[in-house]
């Protein structure tokens, strides 16, 4: 099976043109999360929601306006987490970071991305469970990605991973950086 996947970038306000296109096509549960969120947030979610559907649609050869995307969080109930396309085996990730939402989609596999303001070698201190680590920004990117595929969000801590298990279970596309955004992907093997 191919490793090669989709990457798209979009804005985190939708304009009125997609979110025009988008309304419509937003389930029952897409239209409960983005009301249940603050307008920020809620413009930030549908960006999301419009860019997996791109990024879906690309990936089955469809039109963008054919593809559902589901996602179920275990633990609330909502409608956020790792998303599926309904009734396929396309798997999608999406991370936003300032005024970016970046949306990577893959077949048969689970993938992870993490985008974030700042330089590949910007310093980053960050909390794990034997104490506060200093790591760089495209590390901590790469960790994203990772748990994100690994489908454990952050209850696995940057001091736990352990790369053999890492490096056997995931492809890691290493951090890179683009203008003033570091991007990181991770796809299941």
């Amino acid at each position: 099976m191919s490793d090669s996947f989709v990457l798209l970038w979009g804005a985190t306000s939708l304009s009125e043109q997609e979110s025009d296109e988008l309304y419509p096509l937003l389930t029952s549960s897409e239209r409960a999360r983005a009301a249940s969120l603050g307008h920020v947030l809620s413009q930030r979610y549908l960006s999301g929601r419009y860019l997996a559907r791109k990024v879906g649609g690309q990936i089955l050869g469809q039109a963008w306006t054919s593809v559902i995307p589901v996602a179920h969080c275990c633990e609330c109930g909502m409608d956020h987490g790792a998303i599926t396309l309904e009734g396929t085996d396309v798997h999608i990730s999406l991370s936003s970071s300032g005024g970016v939402v970046v949306a990577a989609g893959i077949r048969g596999k689970q993938i992870g991305v993490d985008i974030e303001q700042g330089n590949l070698g910007d310093s980053r201190e960050v909390a794990g469970r034997t104490g506060t680590h200093s790591v760089t920004l495209g590390s901590w990117c790469e960790y994203e990605a990772v748990v994100k595929a690994m489908r454990v969000g952050n209850a696995v801590s940057i001091d736990e991973l352990d790369p053999a298990e890492v490096s056997g279970r995931f492809t890691v596309h290493h951090a890179t950086q683009q203008d003033r955004l570091v991007v990181a992907v991770a796809v299941s093997r």
